[in-house]
């Protein structure tokens, strides 16, 4: 005690295995050195900064790839649902709509009714007939991926 750069760096290259435990297990060095009165190691730490850096970068960020919307997946939907629903007729559009557009589900579609974002999400003033009794629909939205 205190921990030295040197000691942090080594610590944290013996751990390369997953960044995110790296910094769970650098996160104790933080209150036993508070405990000890001791100035805390991590903080404004270059040295230690760069490794981690480093140590990122050779890892690479988890992917968290998201499964596609496949013709056999909407046909497998089809089936369970009930279309004289609304709700269900809500979701084979929303599906459908994902599918053709090719886009993800977080660009459609709100997590939740209190993260919901009208500038963002889709709405139903979202989607306009072209022209009346016709079978198609034009979707509106403002919005692009930051």
């Amino acid at each position: 005690m205190p921990a030295s750069t040197t000691t942090l760096c080594r610590y944290a290259a013996l751990l390369t295995r997953k960044y995110t435990s790296i910094k769970q297990y650098l996160a104790i060095v933080r209150p036993l050195h508070l405990e000890w009165s001791l100035p805390d190691p991590l903080q404004g730490n270059f040295g230690l900064d760069s490794v981690l850096k480093g140590i990122r970068r050779s890892l690479g960020d988890p992917v968290n790839r998201k499964l596609p919307i496949t013709p056999e997946l909407l046909m497998e939907l089809l089936k369970i649902l009930d279309l004289h629903r609304i709700q269900d007729c809500n979701i084979c559009g929303a599906a459908l709509l994902l599918f053709s557009g090719m886009f993800r589900k977080s660009n459609v579609l709100s997590p939740s009714a209190a993260s919901f974002d009208p500038s963002r999400h889709l709405r139903r003033k979202d989607s306009v007939p072209p022209r009346p009794f016709s079978d198609s629909y034009i979707m509106v939205k403002n919005h692009s991926i930051p």
